[in-house]
């Protein structure tokens, strides 16, 4: 059984080898998977939705950055096998066929499945922190059944006061709210995690908008619901001044 947090920060992390390798040394930690179920912070849609089950072309939403990024590959296999599965717990729900991978999947699986051998689907977000935690609960038994379920957001993620040239350290207001969501996951306190906007020091800083923090929760709730004990949490750290790299895995 896995699941798995990744703070995937920049899309600058395509080209980091330094932060790369740390993803990468997550990879022998989940063992044989039969694919990857990954929730990212930049599809959100009212409703959840599946993400296309053939190839597709990557999405490279976001601007100003090196052109080299806008011609990244990542030709890894879709996943219809884990599309039918989700389907078989959810029920029928909306899909998207023609809908490839935003940054928030493939970038941080660059590292993650460097080989490009494992099948992928992605599942948008849609609904309340609450709504999405309950659906990672639902969930849960592909964790047990040799799917990989993974979110990709960030714990603390505020681009308003985004520091690029890190010329000062992560603000203390970050820091706070970092070390109380790492408390409140190895407690297993995910009531509290789910009441982040209220329960959360500084949680109007670390997250002017949720959808960067629902990936969490929606990982969580997979692991609450498969029973995972604590996590552990392989990569730690901030960039850019607030954007937390921290990763949680649960195994």
């Amino acid at each position: 059984m896995t699941v798995l947090f990744l703070g995937h920060g920049a899309p600058t992390l395509a080209f980091d080898k330094k932060k790369g390798a740390e993803i990468a040394a997550i990879r022998p930690l989940l063992g044989e998977v039969r694919g990857l179920l990954v929730v990212s912070a930049h599809w959100e849609l009212r409703a959840p939705t599946l993400g296309a089950t053939t190839s597709r072309p990557l999405i490279y939403d976001f601007s100003g950055f090196s052109e080299p990024l806008y011609h990244v590959s990542y030709p890894a296999p879709p996943a219809p096998e884990v599309a039918r599965m989700v389907l078989e717990i959810l029920g029928p729900i909306e899909q998207a066929p023609e809908r490839g991978w935003d940054h928030g999947v493939w970038v941080p699986l660059l590292h993650l499945c460097p080989d490009h051998d494992v099948p992928i689907l992605q599942l948008s977000l849609g609904g309340s922190a609450r709504s999405t935690f309950d659906l990672g609960a639902k969930l849960a038994p592909l964790a047990k059944q040799g799917v990989c379920i993974v979110g990709s957001g960030n714990l603390v993620h505020n681009l308003r006061r985004i520091d690029f040239y890190e010329r000062e350290p992560p603000p203390g207001w970050a820091i706070e709210f970092d070390a109380w969501a790492a408390e409140a996951l190895a407690n297993r306190d995910y009531e509290a995690l789910v009441e982040f906007e209220r329960r959360g020091p500084h949680a109007a800083l670390a997250h002017p908008t949720h959808e960067h923090f629902l990936p969490v929760l929606f990982a969580a709730g997979a692991a609450n619901g498969a029973g995972a004990g604590r996590p552990s949490f392989p990569v730690t750290g901030f960039e850019f001044g607030n954007i937390d790299r921290r990763c949680v895995l649960w195994s």
